[in-house]
């Protein structure tokens, strides 16, 4: 067997088993009502009943960690990048951190609490360096530079845009800074 074969195989294997350890993380957090789709109408509903200081740091550690898996499912992709084996699922990347992270926002804006100050302190910089773990990872970018630089070759409109627009804003969000640039821009962040 030819050694791109070869490497094609196993990076075939290796993604396969990132995508059943994604599968196990999502199902953890589906289970956990603040990372899960909220359910009722218009969408769903917070589960404001389970909104407390304390669940958030299990619950960030668990989206957090979804998060990495689903973008290093995406940045090892054996397959060449194409908007559906891109863009569709880092635009699903991160769902369930979002929602705790929306849940913990709405609480850090109308409770001062000492309990939900500590939480901020401590999940504040661990959030925006998971952020930008993903802003920074090269894999990806380089995945989704190329389909920013195919996005005239059978687009819709809708898909050329949203291309565009996710290329540009990991662009100014420090995608193209070199390793000490993105060191420097991380430490600011957080």
């Amino acid at each position: 067997m030819p050694q791109d074969a070869t490497s094609l195989t196993d990076r075939s294997a290796a993604h396969a088993a990132l995508a059943r350890e994604l599968a196990s993380l999502q199902s953890d957090a589906n289970k956990d009502s603040l990372l899960a789709a909220w359910s009722g109408p218009h969408g769903g509903v917070p589960p404001w009943d389970q909104v407390k200081a304390e669940r958030f740091g299990p619950a960030f550690t668990q989206g957090l960690r979804l998060l990495q898996k689903e973008v290093a499912l995406i940045a090892a992709d054996p397959n060449p990048p194409t908007f559906e084996n891109t863009l569709v699922p880092l635009e699903n990347a991160g769902r369930h951190q979002s929602r705790a992270e929306i849940l913990f926002g709405v609480m850090t804006s109308s409770q001062n609490t000492p309990d939900v100050q500590a939480v901020d302190t401590e999940w504040s910089p661990k959030i925006a360096a998971a952020h930008d773990e993903v802003i920074f990872n090269s894999q990806l970018f380089a995945r989704l530079a190329a389909v920013y630089a195919a996005r005239e070759q059978g687009l819709s409109a809708e898909q050329k845009r949203l291309t565009e627009r996710t290329y540009e804003r990991c662009v100014r969000a420090g995608a193209k800074l070199d390793a000490a640039q993105k060191k420097r821009l991380g430490e600011i962040n957080q």
